[in-house]
C-alpha cells in the first residue's frame, strides 16, 4: 500500500485509523455534519493557512460559497507553501496570490460555519466559541468516504498534495451542493408560508363580506 500517496505517510495512517475508529464510536458526533439552515459564513481552518485552508477557500469560492479561510497558529502574511501552489495549479487552480490569515475570536461572526481538517483543531475552536451562535463540523466528514483526519501537506511529497487536495474538492464540493439545497428548501418553505398566509387572509375577507342571512 503507498502510505505516503494515500495518507501522507505512516504517521499520517495511523492517524487516520485512530480517529476513523474515534468516529465509528461516536465520539466525534459533535464534528458531524451540522444544520446548514441559518449558515452565514462558511471558514475553513488549518494550522498555517498556507497549504489546506486556503486551497479549501478556492474551491469554495468557485462553488459560489461565502467562504474565508484561517489559520490557527498562520503567520499573517505568510504565502502558500511552493508545493500547495504547484498542486494547486495542477487541478487547476491559482493559490499563489494567497497571504494566510490567522483566526482572530473577535472577527468571529454569529451564523460561522467552522470546518477544520484535524478533530484536535475542532475542539480547540469549540473552546474559542463557547457562547456564540458558532458550528464546528470537521471538512472530512463531507467526502463521499469519511475522513475525519487529513493530514498536513506541508513538506510532504507532491502524491500527497495532490491525494489531498482532492479530498478538499469532493468535500467542499459535497458541502457546496448541501447548502444550495438547504437554502433552496427553505426558500420553499418561506413561499408556501407565505402562501398559507394570503389564503388565510382571502379566507377571512370572504367571511366577513358575506351577507346578514335573512330571518
Amino acid at each position: 500500500m503507498d502510505l505516503t500517496g494515500k495518507y501522507g505517510g505512516r504517521g499520517g495512517y495511523a492517524r487516520h485509523l485512530l480517529h476513523l475508529a474515534a468516529y465509528r464510536a461516536g465520539l466525534l458526533t459533535p464534528y458531524e455534519r451540522p444544520q446548514l439552515s441559518h449558515v452565514g459564513r462558511v471558514v475553513f481552518v488549518c494550522r498555517g493557512n498556507i497549504c489546506r485552508s486556503p486551497y479549501a477557500e478556492l474551491v469554495g469560492r468557485a462553488s459560489g460559497l461565502n467562504c474565508t479561510s484561517v489559520g490557527l497558529s498562520a503567520l499573517e502574511g505568510r504565502e502558500a507553501q511552493r508545493g500547495a501552489i504547484e498542486a494547486a495549479m495542477r487541478r487547476g487552480r491559482d493559490l499563489s496570490r494567497h497571504r494566510a490569515r490567522p483566526l482572530i475570536p473577535e472577527q468571529v461572526d454569529e451564523g460561522d460555519l467552522f470546518l477544520t481538517m484535524e478533530p484536535g483543531q475542532a475542539k480547540i475552536l469549540n473552546t474559542l466559541a463557547h457562547g456564540r451562535s458558532v458550528r464546528v463540523s470537521l471538512l472530512g466528514l463531507w467526502c463521499s468516504s469519511p475522513r475525519p483526519y487529513i493530514q498536513d501537506p506541508y513538506g510532504r511529497p507532491a502524491s500527497w498534495f495532490d491525494t489531498c487536495f482532492a479530498l478538499l474538492e469532493e468535500a467542499v464540493t459535497h458541502l457546496a451542493e448541501a447548502m444550495r439545497a438547504s437554502r433552496r428548501d427553505r426558500r420553499l418553505a418561506s413561499e408556501r408560508l407565505s402562501s398559507c398566509s394570503e389564503a388565510h387572509k382571502g379566507g377571512l375577507a370572504g367571511a366577513t363580506r358575506q351577507p346578514a342571512p335573512r330571518i
